[in-house]
């Protein structure tokens, strides 16, 4: 488990890791926004690597809980 609050904060260094992960043959799973899914290269990526669950945290679906919560 890769402990990170979400790993899509720095893209391109989270990359780099996943990359340096390809062929380790570990299996591995981490917290991740839902952001990542508009980016399949990243998703392919995050397969690659060995991951094999993402947890996605919502915050809330009520819009007025959000702004409060200076979420977008």
């Amino acid at each position: 488990m890769l402990v990170d609050d979400n790993l899509l904060v720095d893209v391109e260094r989270t990359s780099q890791l996943l990359r340096a992960m390809v062929g380790l043959g570990v299996s591995w799973g981490g917290q991740i926004s839902m952001d990542a899914a508009a980016d399949p290269a990243f998703v392919e990526l995050l397969a690659l690597s060995g991951c094999v669950v993402v947890l996605i945290g919502f915050e809330s679906l009520d819009e007025q809980n959000l702004v409060q919560m200076k979420k977008k």
